[in-house]
């Protein structure tokens, strides 16, 4: 009788593990400040969704919300302890003031969806109320940009306070980007990226965000991008 009861709960043990075994889908970061932004332009922040369940995470779908928003994933099976990348991009357009957008993620966990988040304070046209201004506020490597494959922007402080900055977010290959650590009230500084993508038609999307040291701990984030050759062909052809 005692050899039976031990196989009896032995067999509820195994069954109960397999009745807990689910898929399980963690968002270590699922939300991003851009802080500042320019219009008319495009930024990327990448989130990294994790399956921490013991069956494997289904990416059924992803609903960016809007159509200024897209959601590329590198891939839709996320096996226990691996992780996917969702990068989104995010297209300021004429876009004013504070912007808050909240992808959707759907899956076959429960609950079934989920949500990335992120947030800009898109501004028309920079002046002395930013604590800093960014001109040109943008690093455009396409070839109708002009030659070469640096970029500079000059950052100047227009505070009274010497400001500290920290990069949040960048990108992880393609771009390499020198920022000054401080800026000295009224400095005027120089950030230079350099861009090494061989191919004439490759094309970049993509951001940095930093954040300064001021009162509000204000961030900024500069759009980076190429648009190859063939693209430029295809707008010549187009035009008049």
């Amino acid at each position: 009788m005692i050899i039976k009861t031990i196989k009896i709960w032995g067999f509820s043990f195994i069954l109960a593990g397999i009745l807990s075994a689910n898929p399980a889908l963690e968002i270590p970061q699922s939300a991003f400040d851009f802080g500042y932004i320019p219009q008319q332009a495009q930024f990327s922040r990448t989130f990294y969704l994790k399956s921490s369940g013991d069956e494997a995470v289904k990416i059924i779908k992803v609903i960016p919300g809007c159509s200024c928003t897209q959601a590329p994933l590198d891939k839709d099976i996320i096996y226990p302890g691996d992780s996917a990348a969702l990068e989104i991009i995010f297209n300021s357009k004429k876009y004013v003031g504070l912007v808050t957008k909240r992808p959707r993620v759907e899956t076959n966990t429960y609950p079934p969806g989920q949500r990335v988040s992120f947030s800009a304070n898109v501004v028309a046209a920079p002046d002395s109320t930013l604590p800093l201004i960014i001109e040109p506020w943008l690093a455009d490597f396409s070839p109708q940009n002009g030659p070469g494959n640096t970029r500079t922007l000059a950052i100047t402080n227009r505070t009274n306070s010497e400001l500290e900055i920290v990069v949040v977010d960048k990108p992880k290959d393609r771009v390499k980007i020198k920022l000054p650590e401080k800026i000295t009230p009224g400095e005027t500084v120089n950030a230079v990226f350099e861009f090494d993508g061989a191919d004439k038609d490759t094309e970049l999307i993509k951001s940095i965000t930093f954040q300064i040291n001021d009162p509000d701990q204000s961030r900024f984030s500069i759009p980076i991008m190429r648009q190859g050759s063939r693209i430029e062909t295809e707008l010549e052809v187009e035009s008049p």
